[in-house]
């Protein structure tokens, strides 16, 4: 039965939403969440998660990681990066002294991942209608009237707060605030499932390459189970538009004439056409909040604009939202001025990266990200930079809990 009230609505239950909806019912608030699809479902992504992903899982549930990687067809847990300079130098980013089920990050197809969220989150707490599609929603009394069609009848829900996680074509922000593009602060990227690719020695690894004529982007490889792998080639919108590229030619000509990506495609067989997807980046600073909304995930722009990964920041963001939602409900405040410091909270985790991407965006592209990673990768800088911080993420992520201020 649809409820025509609810304390809290969700629309969408990807990580961001699925993570609010978890944690919601944590807390033992009642809340329905709305999906237009129908689970399980593919998502185009590069298929990586993070630190901040196994964080968030942590605080679901300490067993999580160790569930997940106990399916081992579907997860595959790597603690090694090898980044290719432009210069074709490359370097090993790894973990000194690993340990067991503490990787740095687990790679699995959004297709296995978010059917795991969606899967847990029927509880008595939460009202989860898939096949829902949300097409108005209107300010009445203080209170938000969501307007949706199920199986071609229309339906409405009534809440004083709308968690708003309907990716980047967000109907929630549409109705509610005005969607604007900034190229600067977008990226696309084009993602292409293969088969048979031929591996590196050793363990496994992630691979990125930076081309040095792709500038603000870079190719990936990421092995995934079964001897598949993610292929994918991401660059910044604006500088895609100022050189008129085409990413999906520039893919294919990396793929079969770089001479050190080529010959691994030699025996591969591709399994899709290559699908693209937009990320909005952090960078662009979209407000998140407003009267009786909150924002979530790739709604609210919270892609990390260095490394166009966006699945932790969206599970952060439910996360946050969720706390946020419980205080909300007791003091009966869903205005702006008491939503706002969800902003502040969503974008501190990235504001190193937001920094150095706007300070990056004063020089030439061409010229200085060869440079700078060049340098990073032939004298090992990168990788004792890396080794000396991911050490302190993995104990962040594994042992120490989210503090909020809100």
């Amino acid at each position: 039965m649809i409820p025509k009230t609810t304390p809290i609505c969700i629309v969408g239950a990807g990580p961001g939403g699925a993570s609010a909806s978890l944690f919601l019912t944590k807390l033992g608030i009642h809340h329905v969440i709305l999906e237009k699809d129908v689970f399980p479902r593919d998502k185009i992504c590069g298929d990586g998660l993070d630190l901040n992903t196994l964080r968030v899982l942590q605080h679901y549930d300490a067993n999580s990681v160790e569930i997940l990687l106990k399916d081992t067809e579907n997860f595959m847990p790597l603690s090694t990066t090898r980044i290719y300079a432009p210069n074709r130098s490359f370097r090993d980013m790894d973990v000194p002294n690993p340990v067991a089920n503490r990787p740095v990050y687990i790679i699995c197809k959004r297709y296995y991942f978010d059917n795991w969220l969606f899967q847990r989150l029927p509880s008595p707490y939460a009202t989860v209608i898939t096949g829902a599609n949300v097409s108005n929603l209107e300010r009445i009394d203080g209170k938000l009237t969501v307007s949706f069609t199920k199986e071609g009848i229309d339906y409405q829900i009534v809440a004083p707060l709308i968690l708003g996680a309907d990716g980047d074509h967000s109907t929630v922000q549409r109705k509610l605030d005005a969607r604007k593009i900034d190229r600067t602060h977008y990226a696309a990227a084009l993602r292409q499932y293969y088969q048979g690719i031929t591996p590196l020695e050793g363990e496994p690894r992630l691979e990125v390459y930076f081309p040095k004529a792709l500038p603000f982007g870079y190719f990936w490889i990421f092995p995934l189970p079964n001897g598949q792998s993610n292929v994918g080639l991401g660059m910044q919108s604006a500088e895609l538009s100022r050189t008129k590229a085409n990413l999906r030619l520039m893919m294919k000509e990396i793929i079969e004439t770089d001479p050190v990506i080529a010959p691994r495609f030699a025996n591969a067989t591709a399994l899709e056409e290559p699908k693209g997807w937009g990320l909005p980046l952090a960078s662009r600073l979209r407000k998140a909040y407003g009267d009786n909304y909150l924002l979530l995930g790739d709604a609210a722009s919270v892609i990390n604009p260095l490394s166009g990964e966006g699945i932790g920041s969206a599970m952060i963001s439910g996360y946050i939202a969720a706390h946020l939602a419980e205080k909300a409900l007791q003091a009966n405040r869903f205005d702006e001025a008491f939503l706002m410091p969800y902003q502040k909270e969503v974008t501190r985790r990235l504001t190193g990266e937001i920094n150095f991407y706007k300070r990056s965006l004063k020089l030439r592209p061409t010229i200085w990200q060869a440079v700078f990673i060049n340098v990073l990768i032939s004298t090992g800088i990168g990788r004792r930079l890396f080794q000396r911080s991911v050490v302190k993420w993995l104990e962040t992520a594994f042992e120490k809990k989210l503090v909020l201020d809100i």
